[in-house]
């Protein structure tokens, strides 16, 4: 009875060094993953950032593209007038 006693205990004691192994390897992967969920945060918050000043800048390009046409339709109207005198 006593060696039988004695292998559970070196088994249960094995058991749990392979537990507290596998514990420290999910910890040090949770922590690996904590870690990359930061820098992919961060680099969705500066894409972000990128996009609305792509969007703003695309926004001034058709601003100005609207006023230059416009402009150079009134200025085409204006010669064609002062043609026609």
């Amino acid at each position: 009875m006593q060696w039988a006693e004695r292998d559970a205990a070196v088994g249960l004691a094995a058991e749990a060094e392979q537990l507290r192994a596998n514990l420290a390897e999910r910890d040090a992967t949770i922590e690996m993953l904590t870690q990359r969920n930061g820098q992919l945060a961060d680099r969705v918050a500066q894409l972000r950032i990128d996009n609305e000043a792509l969007r703003r800048r695309i926004a001034v390009s058709g601003e100005v593209s609207r006023l230059a046409r416009r402009s150079y339709v009134e200025a085409r109207s204006v010669a064609h007038r002062l043609i026609r005198r």
